[in-house]
């Protein structure tokens, strides 16, 4: 595999699970804010609203970061020999 193609292959996998975690976020939030009207205190939805935000624009940060760096052993990609 070409360096190019791994690149693009990783970039795909980058923007899939950016599209993952924004999706579970707005899912868990709906499912927040539907049930707060009926079984939970206003300011306690907020709260968990918030918390619940912050942790997926963290993942989403993460997942917008560099490329990992290969440290130990792996594969050369032109040779296919582990180095």
């Amino acid at each position: 595999m070409t360096a190019a193609r791994e690149r693009d292959r990783f970039m795909r996998t980058r923007w899939g699970n950016i599209g993952i975690y924004t999706g579970c976020c707005a899912a868990v939030l709906f499912v927040i804010f539907y049930y707060a009207a009926t079984y939970i205190p206003s300011a306690t939805s907020w709260v968990f609203a918030a918390g619940t935000m912050m942790t997926f624009l963290w993942l989403v940060h993460q997942e917008l970061g560099d490329q990992p760096f290969l440290i130990g052993p792996h594969e050369c990609h032109r040779c296919r020999k582990i180095i």
